[in-house]
């Protein structure tokens, strides 16, 4: 997708054919996240049945007011170019360009809670077409809902902190030609980091 912003530098609009970034690089971008947060393990699954996909990590993981942060639909231009982060555009960026369902969960250490954040690329498209408010596209909270507490609890990695990142996909997802791909990806990502305190698993 192409985000196209405003003169304040709110994102007004996103449409198809984004120049230089795809599925795979997307994938990239949300990894390289874990990585920026200290995570020694991240989990990219696949789940077939419901066509969704999960990054997991036992990273720093994320407070409610960092997390709002990135639900924040502007430019930085202060982003430090020597990382990719939980803070700039890298991450929304990737998730437009895949589409779909999202859910964000995410715990820091010593707090019991999980913060979460939801965003609907579908419904974000008609808010940029000034069809919808706001507020109906993206839902944050301090304290997750007892199912998404469920969820993080699951497929969390054993460890006082970390962040599940989930989507639901679009249906042109559903395909033995995109598990393919992803695999693929994987092992690409697993040699790149290779050499580094950090684990990919699939």
């Amino acid at each position: 997708m192409i985000l196209t912003f405003d003169e304040k530098g709110y994102i007004r609009a996103s449409i198809q054919g984004r120049n230089g970034h795809t599925t795979q690089t997307s994938i990239m971008e949300l990894v390289q996240n874990s990585v920026d947060a200290r995570a020694t393990e991240i989990r990219i699954n696949y789940d077939t049945t419901n066509n969704r996909i999960f990054i997991i990590d036992n990273g720093l993981g994320m407070n409610y007011s960092t997390l709002q942060k990135m639900a924040v639909l502007y430019k930085h231009e202060d982003r430090k170019e020597n990382t990719h982060g939980k803070f700039g555009i890298g991450a929304k960026d990737a998730w437009f360009q895949i589409g779909g369902n999202w859910n964000i969960l995410s715990k820091t250490k010593n707090n019991n809670n999980i913060v979460s954040l939801e965003w609907n690329i579908d419904k974000l498209i008609e808010w940029a077409d000034n069809k919808i408010e706001y507020d109906n596209f993206i839902d944050s909270s301090k304290n997750a809902t007892e199912d998404m507490k469920k969820l993080y609890d699951e497929y969390k990695i054993n460890a006082e902190s970390g962040t599940l990142i989930m989507c639901k996909l679009p249906e042109e997802y559903i395909d033995n030609d995109f598990k393919k791909t992803l695999t693929k990806l994987v092992k690409e990502i697993q040699i790149k980091h290779q050499n580094k305190r950090c684990q990919i698993l699939h």
